[in-house]
């Protein structure tokens, strides 16, 4: 199997956990392919996230920023929209203080003389679950 996948940790920790923060350390022997192993003899695996409201928080990251730069790129006179795109890879705890940061940014958001009518915001949430090569929610 790959050396460095889900998949093997997946079967090192009995569990496929999107996001984890894991930390390995393997005794391997590699495979024909050296991007894959035949046989583990070793592993050490550590989860770790610190859960602190300060770390939580600075983690979920607003776009006041991306919000301002795109709004000074509008054009004058008409009615405009803007779309933010961002991975969100932090889990779904900081993801849900995201969303609450967004929505108080976008209802306070001043476009100034700009016609913003729509801001969309898009989540990324990338993943290579053991199952399949990557998916997007």
């Amino acid at each position: 199997m790959l050396g460095s996948s889900h998949r093997i940790l997946e079967l090192l920790t009995g569990r496929y956990v999107r996001n984890a923060r894991y930390r390995t350390l393997l005794r391997t022997m590699p495979g024909e392919n050296p991007r894959y192993v035949d046989a583990c003899n070793l592993a050490i695996v550590l989860n770790w996230e610190s859960l602190s409201e300060g770390a939580l928080d600075s983690k979920a990251r607003d776009i006041r920023k991306k919000l301002s730069d795109a709004t000074s790129q509008l054009p004058d006179g008409r009615p405009c929209v803007v779309h933010i795109g961002f991975e969100a890879v932090e889990g779904d705890r900081v993801e849900r203080l995201r969303y609450d940061k967004i929505l108080a940014t976008a209802r306070q958001f001043d476009p100034g003389d700009k016609q913003l009518e729509y801001i969309y915001c898009h989540y990324f949430v990338p993943e290579s679950p053991p199952d399949e090569c990557w998916a997007f929610d």
